[in-house]
């Protein structure tokens, strides 16, 4: 092979790797971050229950909730959209009343939901139950 034709060859291989490399399919992940979500506590009185969490999500996102006991959902929960504040949300529900949740039971294991409206994707979930850590003897 001559001198000249090396470097017109490299060129060529060059750009045909570049032309691949630009037509290949993105790599599923790739994906742009769309946001956090964590759910870590849980408040509760006779008459309202308070959630609390922290997202990497913008104020002006919405965000759905549901709670649930033993797999079926809670009867009149709310379903408003949460939006956070700062990274934080905060939703709280008044129990026990004409229209709202009924009180919660002691003796029920519970899991909250929350997620981002239209991408349930991205969400996080707290079990909790009202009984608290075992008293010692």
């Amino acid at each position: 092979m001559r001198a000249s034709a090396r470097p017109a060859r490299l060129i060529t291989l060059a750009v045909g790797f570049l032309w691949l490399a630009a037509c290949a399919p993105a790599s599923p992940t790739a994906a742009p971050d769309t946001g956090r979500i964590t759910a870590d506590q849980v408040e509760v009185q006779a008459d309202q229950v308070t959630l609390r969490g922290t997202t990497s999500l913008p104020d002006e996102a919405c965000l759905f909730t549901q709670l649930t006991a033993g797999g079926m959902l809670i009867p009149d929960w709310p379903t408003d959209c949460v939006h956070p504040t700062g990274g934080a949300w905060q939703v709280s529900v008044a129990l026990g009343q004409r229209g709202q949740p009924p009180a919660l039971n002691p003796t029920t294991a519970y899991q909250f939901h929350i997620w981002l409206r239209d991408q349930p994707a991205v969400a996080a979930l707290l079990a909790f139950d009202l009984a608290g850590p075992p008293t010692p003897r």
